[in-house]
């Protein structure tokens, strides 16, 4: 490892094979700060650092590059392309005028100096600038999410993450940056004059951060979305159908998925408790928990004229007011929705003395099977038979109404993120 004989182990050996393990980049990458306190400095104001002084100056240069630069005309439209997606506007756009003495932004046909747009404006363009114009660098930013409302902060971050190739630090205070990309996150501490920095790799760690920040149950839910299903097989089918139709949501982050039981499904409203009448005092509001909800329940018929029991109508009526929306199984169960020579596969892997299901159909118990040699009849164990299916089994979306739902799902799980649909 080291062409090197002879020496002494400490002296010798055990440092210079570290040195020989240890990476050494063959360059050093540059190093910005972008301090807290940004503004867009005055025409012809230049600086060495990235706070928004000189900003006007270095836009102006990317705008209109020389010939022998015109690369960096790449760069200016990606600026506007983030422009356009922070305003939700296609036509918007910023341009430097011929006095370079500020930054105008052209949108539905006006021309608004970029001072008239608000200070989160200001604070992202200067961020978003330096990011673009900067390439291969580490990029140290203090609070980010200063100004900038939760939704224009995790624009921010992605942007940075998908149209920029640096290495950023955040110092932050704010949560809602905590998933808005995939990223390292380091919790620092003082204690006794002394900091600590522990690097988080746990939902509970990052519970504490949220309350070392002063964050409330009441300021910050677990997810923008929660779905309500009956049991553990439900979310086993739900998550496996999601992540086939759309593996870029994450459960925990864009939804959460909670049992209500079949036996307490019948307590459960999705009616505000402050307009509640007398008659659903004693249910427990959903809408209380999140507002974005969903609730997926089995139709449980027998054959298509058949109807919901009333328990059901009324939920399915109270969902459906919005927002949200109650999924009512277009056949008899979950189950239902899959391939039923499948399903009975996964029965017979999961109990070996299964025979063959009993029936077969959209509105039978498919998980009921008849024993080998023996005419009784059993239930097969939900949970089980859903891990196996999905296991062995590519999802198809064809199935009654299943894609039509799927494609409602998603969504409203995007629009509760503040995702574009």
């Amino acid at each position: 490892m080291t062409n090197a004989t002879g020496g002494g182990l400490r002296e010798h050996w055990i440092p210079e094979t570290i040195k020989a393990l240890a990476y050494i980049p063959d360059t050093i990458p540059n190093v910005e700060i972008i301090p807290a306190i940004r503004k867009i400095g005055n025409a012809g104001s230049e600086a060495s650092d990235f706070s928004g002084e000189g900003i006007i100056e270095r836009i102006a240069k990317i705008q209109n590059p020389p010939l022998a630069d015109r690369q960096l005309k790449q760069k200016f439209i990606s600026i506007n392309g983030f422009i356009k997606e922070v305003l939700e506007n296609p036509t918007a756009e910023i341009e430097i005028p011929y006095e370079r003495n500020m930054i105008l932004i052209h949108m539905d046909g006006k021309t608004l100096p970029l001072e008239s747009m608000g200070t989160g404006i200001h604070e992202v363009v200067i961020l978003a600038a330096a990011a673009t114009l900067l390439d291969k660098t580490i990029i140290c930013v203090e609070e980010p999410e200063l100004h900038l409302h939760p939704l224009l902060q995790r624009k921010l971050v992605k942007y940075l993450s998908e149209k920029t190739d640096n290495q950023y630090f955040f110092t932050t205070h704010s949560a809602h940056l905590l998933d808005a990309v995939e990223s390292e996150i380091f919790h620092v501490t003082q204690v006794d004059g002394i900091s600590s920095v522990e690097a988080i790799s746990s939902t509970k760690q990052r519970s504490n951060i949220c309350n070392d920040l002063g964050y409330k149950a009441s300021d910050i839910l677990q997810a923008n979305c929660i779905i309500w299903v009956e049991g553990p097989s439900d979310r086993i089918y739900l998550n496996y159908w999601l992540v086939h139709h759309s593996s870029d949501l994450i459960e925990g982050v864009h939804y959460s998925i909670m049992f209500y039981g079949g036996r307490l499904f019948s307590h459960l409203t999705a009616i505000d408790q402050d307009i509640a009448d007398e008659a659903v005092d004693d249910l427990i509001s959903v809408r209380k928990l999140n507002r974005n909800t969903v609730i997926m329940f089995d139709s449980d018929k027998d054959k298509p004229g058949a109807r919901i029991n009333a328990t059901k109508q009324r939920l399915k009526s109270e969902f459906n007011s919005g927002p949200g929306f109650a999924w009512v199984t277009n056949g008899r169960e979950m189950e239902n929705y899959l391939d039923f020579d499948k399903v009975e596969e996964s029965v017979k892997v999961v109990h070996p003395s299964a025979d063959h299901l009993v029936n077969k159909g959209v509105w039978e118990n498919l998980l009921k099977y008849r024993k080998k040699r023996s005419k009784k009849e059993i239930t097969a164990n939900k949970v089980k038979v859903a891990r196996h299916y999905i296991e062995n089994n590519p999802a198809d979306f064809r199935s009654l109404d299943l894609a039509e739902r799927m494609n409602q799902l998603v969504a409203f799980i995007n629009l509760a993120n503040g995702n574009e649909v």
